[in-house]
C-alpha cells in the first residue's frame, strides 16, 4: 500500500458513514425488539408444545440481539475514537500554521 498525505476529507466521510451506519444499526435493533415482543405474545397464545418451541426461537433471537447491541456499542466507541482523532489532527494542523506564521 502506497503512503499518501493525510486528507482531513477522508476521515470526516468515514465518520459521517459510520454514523449512518451506526443509525441503521439500531434502528434494525429497534425493529428486532418490536418483532420479538409480537412473536412472544403470538407464543404465548399457542398451545403449550408449541408455545415451547416459539419461546426458543424468542430466547435464540433475542441472544442475537444482545450481541447486535454489543457490536452497536463497539462501534460507537469507534465513532468516539475517530471525533478524537479528527480533533487531535486539527489542533496538530493549527499548531503547524501557527508555526509556519511565526
Amino acid at each position: 500500500m502506497v503512503h499518501r498525505a493525510q486528507d482531513s476529507r477522508l476521515l470526516a466521510q468515514v465518520l459521517k458513514v459510520d454514523k449512518e451506519y451506526s443509525s441503521a444499526l439500531n434502528g434494525l435493533l429497534l425493529s428486532s425488539q418490536a418483532s420479538l415482543a409480537a412473536l412472544n405474545a403470538y407464543a404465548s397464545s399457542c398451545p403449550p408444545n408449541h408455545a415451547q418451541a416459539m419461546l426458543s426461537v424468542v430466547s435464540a433471537l433475542s441472544g442475537a440481539d444482545e450481541a447486535l447491541r454489543a457490536y452497536l456499542l463497539a462501534v460507537d466507541a469507534w465513532r468516539t475514537d475517530l471525533k478524537r482523532v479528527r480533533r487531535s489532527e486539527e489542533e496538530i494542523g493549527t499548531i503547524l500554521r501557527d508555526r509556519e506564521i511565526l
